[in-house]
């Protein structure tokens, strides 16, 4: 049985970083996004770091009419790499006792809290599981200088980036209405709307690209600022008094973006920065350390060319040409350093081949890896593992 058109003799591993600039006060170099590396048909390897894309002009300046315009926020379409999150949920304060802010395990219910009691507590504004619905891929950087320093203090962060990146896997997810939901009670007190969300910008530099998005002060006087929302996605409107864990939008990559994400900042009424994980403000934060989980797996008809093809990907076809390259990826969130993730093909239930492994190192956070490989005809299922146990499936027909 022909395993792969051509046979792969070396299985090396390439990265490469793509660096751009951002003016003002984002960082000289882009981080990455997505952490990427992979296999061409012949063995040669292709892929590499994408570019993350600093996104810039997001948040911006209130209009007298109370919406968003362009604005000065900077963001970063995530780091590539680390990326932990656990689940979220909560409760919140209600006037006639407790109403229940969402559910454990990394989401959270609509039915929250609609006053603070003293200081506003946090509930997680993406539901779903950490590592495999969404992964945060950037924290808020908290050093001054040119140093990176996350709450934590490690570098799950890049340099001057004042807000956390809660990532979802693909363009394709984001088209399937990932809901964003308000981490705390208050008044909405600025929205834009009606920009592109399908931004892949790499680099930034001079970037006027505006981001759809959502201001809403709390009752304890701080504001919250949500970034990079889907066109046409937002329901509150500005004056709008909202409860704990609402729906305000869907997630997007509007704006100078990379990548579909959420970018979520705090200040305090005197506009300092507020980290909410430094101050200790979610009910239920999600784990610094998640564990790694698969967020998607791509088959792709024609071969991979970059990773703007995987994240732009159309939904997988059910069938691929015999004897010619096609395109399978990865797209996983979270890390545990020395966990195995492996792809392993089988043609009617019986062996066919295995790809080459990657085993973290503790920084992915956000991983893409992908292949261009070659069939037999006939019917076919790639497993994807994470440390030896079967996570998700893909079954086609080569013909």
């Amino acid at each position: 049985m022909l395993l792969m058109r051509r046979a792969l003799p070396v299985f090396a591993t390439c990265w490469a970083l793509l660096a751009s600039q951002l003016s003002g006060c984002a960082p000289a170099e882009d981080p990455t996004y997505y952490q990427t590396g992979g296999l061409g048909g012949d063995g040669s390897a292709i892929g590499g770091r994408a570019a993350g894309g600093q996104n810039a002009g997001s948040g911006g300046e209130r209009s007298s009419g109370g919406a968003a315009s362009g604005g000065a926020e900077a963001d970063a379409g995530g780091s590539g790499g680390d990326d932990e999150s656990g689940g979220t949920g909560g409760q919140g304060e209600g006037s006639g006792g407790q109403a229940a802010g969402g559910t454990g395990s990394g989401g959270n219910g609509s039915g929250g809290a609609t006053i603070c009691d003293g200081e506003c507590r946090f509930v997680w504004p993406l539901r779903g599981e950490v590592s495999r619905d969404w992964t945060v891929s950037n924290y808020i950087d908290l050093e001054p200088g040119a140093e990176i320093l996350d709450f934590r203090g490690g570098e799950r962060s890049y340099d001057g980036h004042q807000g956390v990146d809660i990532a979802i896997a693909s363009f394709r997810t984001m088209d399937l209405g990932i809901p964003i939901y308000a981490v705390a009670p208050g008044i909405v007190t600025a929205v834009h709307d009606g920009e592109l969300d399908r931004n892949t910008i790499a680099n930034v530099n001079d970037c006027n690209a505006i981001a759809n998005t959502i201001y809403v002060t709390h009752d304890d006087g701080r504001e919250a600022r949500y970034l990079h929302l889907r066109k046409d996605s937002i329901v509150v409107e500005v004056g709008e008094e909202i409860a704990s864990g609402q729906e305000l939008g869907e997630v997007g990559s509007s704006g100078c973006s990379h990548s579909p994400h959420l970018h979520l900042e705090v200040f305090e009424p005197g506009g300092a920065l507020v980290d909410p994980f430094e101050e200790g403000l979610w009910l239920d934060p999600p784990d610094y350390d998640a564990p790694p989980k698969v967020m998607e797996v791509i088959l792709m008809a024609g071969p991979v060319s970059s990773v703007e093809a995987v994240q732009t990907a159309p939904p997988s076809p059910s069938s691929v040409a015999a004897g010619y390259n096609f395109g399978i990826s990865i797209i996983s969130g979270g890390t545990r350093e020395g966990a195995v993730e492996q792809i392993t093909f089988y043609q009617n239930d019986a062996y066919g081949f295995t790809l080459p492994s990657h085993t973290f190192d503790g920084t992915e956070r956000h991983y893409m890896r992908w292949w261009s490989v070659s069939v037999d005809a006939g019917n076919w299922r790639a497993e994807v593992s994470l440390d030896g146990e079967v996570v998700e499936e893909v079954e086609f027909l080569a013909e």
